[in-house]
């Protein structure tokens, strides 16, 4: 009796480990994607801006409008929106803006992106290790099927 608890115990664990091991799978697989759906496609450099408008009505609060200068030195203004945890703290405050090396009209303020290389890195590390558990949960299985013992 006590033999088939434990191999009952041990089948379970190795569903488990496989189990584990596919939704680590499709969790790395979907952060990789959204990793590389999520860069910018253009090359963009950190300009130094300031704010002229914070947002503070009621209707554009999430927004903010950056001045920064063109090449030629006259000021280009862009309004985007900002998440709120990166909110400029009042007019006034310098604040980057990031623009597209060809065309300088093309200014972000918030860059596309940004977690991309996090994400990559991430989403390659969880998708290795839920390989490996996929496959080690795969075979684990595949031998206990096989009538191997492992208790002995």
């Amino acid at each position: 009796m006590r033999h088939h608890v434990g191999v009952a115990a041990f089948a379970l664990t190795v569903l488990l480990m496989g189990t584990i091991g596919l939704i680590l799978v499709v969790a790395g697989t979907t952060m990789l994607s959204t990793g590389l759906r999520d860069r910018d496609p253009y090359p963009r450099t950190r300009i130094p801006g300031r704010v002229v408008d914070n947002g503070s009505g009621a209707l554009d609060a999430s927004t903010v409008t950056v001045e920064y200068p063109l090449p030629d030195g006259t000021p280009n203004r862009v309004t985007a929106p900002v998440p709120w945890r990166g909110r400029p703290r009042g007019i006034g405050t310098p604040y980057p803006v990031w623009v597209r090396i060809h065309d300088p009209h093309d200014a972000v303020v918030v860059r596309e992106g940004y977690g991309g290389r996090l994400q990559l890195v991430a989403g390659g590390v969880l998708l290795a290790v839920g390989v490996v558990a996929a496959l080690v949960g795969g075979l684990l299985f595949l031998w206990l099927l096989a009538g191997t013992s492992v208790i002995s």
